[in-house]
């Protein structure tokens, strides 16, 4: 290649160069506008309509369901934690119960009744154990 014709390719490239440089100016006085609001958006300054509006009727009715739901949670958690605070003292009583049973009986018989005592109890473990699993959240 000689020097003039890498001279006129050059030539040719500069025009597009220039073009494109243009086109570059263009775009970017078009886009502008958009980019200054992307930039009040991030300073605070802009805030978009949706946020500013006042709450409907199914907006606040959304909100007055949530609350009722997580009081109602609330108040099934505190009525669980009362039953297994009772089931616990009963737990104890009847442990201690049958405690007392077995010191009285010799050590190879068991009457009936402790039996019954005894299933109780797993009954009431069983249960406890049921209800401590069960979250409302």
């Amino acid at each position: 290649m000689t020097f003039q014709n890498i001279r006129m390719i050059l030539r040719l490239h500069r025009a597009t160069v220039i073009h494109a440089a243009i086109l570059a100016i263009l775009f970017v006085l078009a886009i502008s506008p958009v980019a200054g609001r992307a930039l009040m958006q991030q300073n605070g300054t802009y805030v978009p309509n949706a946020v500013n509006r006042m709450p409907d009727a199914n907006d606040r009715d959304k909100m007055q369901q949530q609350r009722s739901d997580a009081d109602r949670i609330e108040a099934a958690n505190a009525e669980r934690k009362k039953q297994i605070c009772a089931d616990s003292d009963k737990l104890l009583k009847m442990a201690t119960d049958l405690k007392d049973d077995l010191d009285k009986t010799s050590k190879d018989t068991l009457s009936i009744e402790t039996i019954h005592k005894i299933d109780a109890i797993q009954k009431l473990t069983k249960d406890m154990k049921d209800k401590l699993r069960l979250r409302s959240n």
